[in-house]
């Protein structure tokens, strides 16, 4: 068997003839047929709170928290039903913000931004969050005792904050999308280092990984559990949690408050991204191709759920 593992924006073929293989994938289905309607059904309908169209007519000015590049959701399908509502709810269009949620993660180019978004009606303003520009920044509480949490002061100020999310594992942080938008999304690049410290803790003079810091796990995982109380002192008033399909584009959504909304999304990734913990002698894995090995930090990612796999002493071939 020749399998083609993603590679950059190709793929790469590797000569597995000879041996059994067996594909480790997930069961979720491709993307909706009509993602527009999917996602117009969720903010229309949310699972609490009301709807997109009423919040906006209450409002003088929105912005709406959508993810980088690293976690793709289709935002070019996304958006415009949220572009819809607020327009239809009276928000003139240069009192919207679309805000990419870089967290640390380096801003791109003016192309590349645009690209991610898709087409904006005339008058929407396209902004990337800079963690470490202080002056972007309000503080809106503590993280924890002795450490400000301070987040992008457009999403603080504005009448109407929507976050946009998928919820797909995270390797550390249980799940993403839903709170993480709001932190560490659009928060300052000192508080997302100090949660993200979470993650190791001393054991007999060392460190080790926190055993609850795992994909899939939010209960009694620090890190998330931080999370979640960091996105309650600033919530979005709609969160649109979106779970992606096996091709990238939105399969299942909810909307309403965050805690509502990602609970709704939560067991459905879970159903379809969870698979049996079978253990192997021989594993083949890559990083999920553009732009999801564009970096080493983010490929890594690939390898850590590759080796969950792995018997002890398991040779794994990372593409």
């Amino acid at each position: 068997m020749i399998v083609k593992p993603p590679f950059g924006d190709d793929d790469v073929a590797v000569d597995l003839r000879g041996l059994r293989v067996r594909p480790l994938q997930p069961t979720a289905p491709r993307g909706a047929a009509d993602v527009g309607r999917l996602l117009s059904r969720a903010v229309d309908y949310p699972v609490d709170g009301p709807g997109l169209l009423e919040l906006a007519r209450q409002a003088r000015n929105a912005v709406v928290v959508v993810p980088d590049a690293t976690r793709r959701i289709g935002l070019p399908e996304c958006l415009p039903v949220i572009f819809n509502r607020l327009l239809a709810g009276g928000i003139p269009a240069p009192s919207v913000t679309v805000l990419i949620a870089c967290g640390t993660h380096p801003a791109v180019d003016e192309a590349e931004a645009a690209a991610l978004v898709g087409d904006l009606p005339n008058g929407i303003v396209l902004r990337q969050h800079d963690s470490r520009c202080a002056s972007e920044l309000a503080a809106v509480g503590e993280l924890r005792p002795g450490i400000e949490l301070r987040l992008d002061r457009r999403a603080v100020e504005t009448d109407l904050l929507i976050t946009v999310g998928g919820v797909k594992h995270h390797y550390f942080a249980g799940l993403g999308g839903g709170p993480r938008m709001v932190f560490p999304g659009i928060a300052g690049h000192d508080e997302i280092q100090a949660n993200h410290s979470l993650v190791l803790r001393r054991d007999r003079g060392g460190l080790e990984r926190h055993p609850r810091c795992e994909p899939g796990v939010l209960e009694g995982n620090p890190v998330a559990e931080e999370i979640a109380r960091a996105a309650d002192l600033r919530p979005p008033e709609l969160a649109l949690c979106v779970v992606p399909g096996r091709d990238g584009r939105a399969a299942f959504a909810a909307a309403g408050s965050w805690r509502g909304a990602f609970a709704a999304t939560v067991e459905c990734a879970r159903e379809w991204y969870e698979l049996p913990a079978r253990q192997y002698d021989h594993l083949v894995g890559c990083g999920g191709g553009r732009p999801g090995d564009a970096t080493l930090i983010q490929a890594h990612k690939g390898l850590d759920a590759v080796c969950r796999f792995a018997n002890p002493g398991a040779e794994v071939l990372f593409v």
